[in-house]
């Protein structure tokens, strides 16, 4: 008894972890990020060479007038560190400031083109001031000029002399008008004189009309410039030169009206990357209105985690707690292996708390999300094969049952945990740091799920006597029952119809094959390139994540959630996701083809700063820009996507951009973890399951033969499952087929390795053995099928989509495998080999594991 007190209060004491450790999960994709991926190369040179570093984006859409919502957003401010508060207009200034910096070379060139013929009209100007001030002299040179080509007498003087020997010489070769201004212009060197005509020179009023009227000034400025420019060109030459930049440059559509819609207005926030989460929540709380963006995401994702794990923690007590009254009817049993469980999830979330404060692990909300179904799954069921096989031995009446069941089920649970543990094992040898976190916490599991049946059971089943074991029943629950009838019949039935049975079971896994295949297989990607014909694009065989999976945030995230509503709602204002594309070389040795992806960009609604464009502007030829966007033998583009960050859209485009570089951003991050684990996962980390789980078991069950019907079962029943579960759910999310799969190819082995060890304590033939075994743990195995299923099933509770996936998917696959894999397949493969069954182990006299 003091031992039970002694684990009790060990459970009492460590249970607090299971809550603590949800304040210690993370969100982001970005601590899995390693450094050879493309988005970390790309952030990299973005902060090394330009200088730029992102921040993160939060978007708030608040009612009411705009000094009430500037109010409301700047008192919320305070829940966060380092925020910058970017209103609509401060947002449209900077957009125009840049703007303007970008065109100002632009504006100087054409400013200064015009800089002549501005000066030649000041000068005219002054001039015009002379003649008015001094108007009798400006007359004696009009009448010189017009009057003494008509016989008009003139003042003498040299001036008439010199004017009248010129006139004489040039009469002779052009039309007297034209003879006599050229004449006046040599002479008095005024070009004021051309305004007038032998008509209009003798009115003073007329004269002192047309010399006040600047029209005529420009008139003459672009007679003597041989132009013809308006008067702004002339009068004022860089506001016409602006003007006309702007015209054929149009600046970036964004104005006010992309954040102002009805009585609401849009705020962005900027904040560091590593801005904490909680603090992000409590900005959220604390705003009357709409936020959204990469960060309240998250943000949400986390307060929505932990209410689901609550949830599913409280639907798995009720579930299990419920199938084990209706399997045990006995209170101490069902309390005990409740307990068994709890003590499993306190070891499990132990482990990773400590972990994490020794600094050597980050626990992923969705590592920390798949341990309690599979710790109190796998711990319930190797603590009812121990309970169920002490049953046995106290039914035998024999000495020291308790004893007994331990030394006989350990081998089992031994075998079989650890190859569980292997298969997870696979996970943390891979190189992806995604895969390797949630590899640790499923190796943990498993760990911790082979503790309380190995050492709190044994003592919680001694430290009481037989009445208290089996109150209220009058009588222990008997070890056999009729679904050992129903096992053995259908066992039997399978072995007599063996090549029917295998048939269907191929059939059915080549079905499920074809129906996952989406799920699993090589996607076919794009290259893009520039020919003379245009920009084409070539298909490459690439791994991507596969088609039939997508990377939407509302499987992560109820989609009730505000910050996902935001998203929607965020389309009627500025909402822009940015990527930030690096080509690698000078931009003037490839600007064709920049030039064309800035078009094909464009056209798809997005705003792209480069070398080739500004905005939604294209420069047909190089222009100053590609040494603005050109540092150290690298090319910056910077694209606006018409699309809210994570959403699909904004995925894809972002995709479209990665054939052409490296590509850093939000989305490009989330592409890259995606694409990282997944190549990884089918590439390295299952092959390398499948390895570790058959080498463990040629080495434990010392035969090929049954190694490999092992393996090629649990392979065809994960595959069913995957296949089951994409038909329910349609497209699933990225790591559901991962997590699925893995889950159900190592816990898959817990059934059979219960009937292969059992069937070495058996007699007879391979088959005979078999039989004998599936009907002698009948009650274990399907009990615990229905626990390990409930256990999962307890995810569909949850509000995330994803965790719903996983839960019906690995939930209906243990059941199919627990009832008709286990109970029909596996005898008829082992009826069909016989004697090569357990090749090349002979058990003739081999009745032991």
């Amino acid at each position: 008894m003091k031992g039970l007190v002694v684990f009790l209060a060990l459970i009492l004491i460590l249970s607090p972890l299971a809550l603590l450790v949800q304040s210690y999960f993370v969100y982001s994709d970005s601590p899995f990020l390693s450094s050879d991926l493309g988005s970390v190369r790309a952030q990299n040179v973005l902060n090394h060479v330009f200088n730029v570093t992102p921040k993160d984006r939060i978007y708030v859409i608040v009612n009411g007038s705009y000094s009430q919502a500037l109010q409301e957003v700047n008192s919320s401010l305070r829940y966060l560190n380092d925020a910058r508060l970017i209103t609509p207009y401060d947002y449209v200034d900077s957009v125009m400031k840049g703007y303007n910096e970008t065109i100002l070379p632009l504006v100087k060139k054409a400013y200064e083109g015009l800089l002549p013929l501005h000066e030649l009209y000041l000068n005219l100007s002054l001039k015009r001031d002379e003649a008015l001030s001094n108007l009798t002299s400006f007359q004696y040179e009009l009448n010189v000029t017009y009057g003494v080509p008509q016989g008009l007498p003139a003042k003498p003087g040299p001036e008439l002399l010199a004017f009248s020997a010129i006139y004489e010489n040039l009469s002779r070769v052009m039309p007297p008008l034209e003879a006599a201004r050229n004449a006046s212009l040599a002479v008095f060197r005024d070009p004021l004189v051309l305004l007038f005509s032998f008509d209009n020179y003798s009115n003073k009023t007329l004269v002192i009309k047309a010399l006040s009227d600047n029209a005529s000034l420009v008139y003459l400025v672009n007679s003597l410039s041989k132009t013809d420019l308006p008067s702004e060109a002339i009068e004022q030459p860089f506001a016409y030169a602006y003007n006309e930049v702007r015209s054929e440059i149009p600046p970036p559509p964004v104005s006010i009206s992309d954040f102002h819609k009805g009585d609401s207005w849009l705020f962005i926030v900027e904040v560091p990357d590593n801005e904490s989460l909680s603090n992000v929540l409590l900005f959220m709380r604390s705003i009357n209105g709409t936020v959204t963006g990469h960060l309240p995401l998250y943000a949400e994702s986390e307060a929505e985690t932990e209410r689901n794990l609550r949830l599913v923690d409280i639907a798995t007590v009720v579930i299990l707690g419920g199938l084990l009254i209706v399997l045990l009817r006995s209170i101490y049993p069902i309390l005990i292996l409740l307990l068994s469980a709890l003590f499993g999830l306190d070891t499990a979330y132990g482990s990773m708390l400590l972990l994490h404060y020794l600094g050597l692990y980050q626990i992923y909300y969705i590592s920390g999300l798949v341990v309690p179904p599979i710790v109190f799954g796998i711990t319930v069921d190797y603590s009812m094969l121990f309970l169920y096989r002490y049953y046995e031995e106290l039914g035998k009446m024999g000495s020291d049952p308790l004893a007994k069941a331990y030394r006989n089920v350990r081998s089992a649970i031994l075998i079989s945990g650890l190859t569980i543990a292997i298969g997870f094992a696979s996970f943390v040898l891979t190189p992806s740091l995604l895969l390797r976190n949630i590899g640790i916490a499923l190796l943990i599991s498993a760990v911790s799920s082979l503790i309380p049946p190995l050492t709190f059971m044994r003592v919680a089943l001694g430290s009481v006597s037989l009445r208290v074991l089996k109150f209220p029943r009058r009588e222990l629950p008997k070890a056999t029952d009729v679904r050992q009838a129903y096992l053995r019949k259908a066992s039997l039935w399978s072995v007599r119809r063996k090549w029917a049975v295998i048939a269907v079971y191929i059939l059915i896994t080549a079905l499920a094959y074809h129906v996952s295949s989406s799920l699993l297989g090589f996607a076919v990607s794009f290259s893009f390139h520039y020919t003379g014909e245009g920009l084409i694009a070539v298909p490459v065989e690439s791994f991507k994540s596969p088609p039939g999976t997508n990377v939407e945030i509302a499987e992560i995230l109820s989609t009730s959630s505000s910050a996902y509503k935001g998203l929607e709602e965020l389309k009627d204002y500025f909402n822009y996701s940015v990527d930030y594309l690096i080509l690698k070389g000078n931009p003037n040795e490839s600007y064709s083809r920049i030039y064309n992806l800035s078009e094909a960009l464009i056209k798809r609604g997005a705003l792209v700063f480069g070398p080739a464009s500004l905005g939604n502007y294209t420069f047909e030829n190089a222009t100053y820009l590609t040494n603005a966007y050109y540092k150290d033998n690298y090319t910056l583009m910077v694209v606006y996507l018409p699309h809210p960050v994570f959403t699909g859209q904004a995925i894809e485009m972002t995709r479209y951009l990665q054939n052409f570089g490296l590509v850093a951003g939000e989305n490009a991050e989330r592409i890259d973890v995606v694409d990282d684990a997944t190549q990884k996962y089918y590439n390295i980390t299952l092959p390398l399951t499948v390895l570790l789980i058959a080498v463990y078991l040629a080495i434990s069950l010392r035969s090929a033969f049954m190694t490999l019907r092992l393996v090629l079962t649990l392979f065809a029943s994960s595959l069913i499952g995957l296949a089951v579960t994409y038909l329910i759910f349609g497209s699933l999310y990225w790591l559901t087929p991962l997590v699925v799969f893995a889950i159900l190819f190592s816990l898959g082995i817990d059934y059979d390795m219960f009937i292969v060890v059992r069937s070495l304590e058996e007699r007879g033939t391979p088959t005979e053995r078999l039989v004998s075994s599936i009907k002698n743990t009948g009650l274990a195995v399907t009990s615990a099928g229905l626990v390990l299923a409930g256990a999962f099933f307890s995810l569909y509770f949850s509000d995330m989509r994803f965790l719903q996936e996983i839960g019906i998917g690995v939930a209906l696959t243990i059941l199919m495998d627990t009832f008709a894999v286990r109970t029909i397949v596996v005898p008829a493969v082992v009826s069909l080999a016989e004697k090569y069954a357990w090749w090349p182990r002979r058990l003739e006299n081999d009745n032991r594991y």
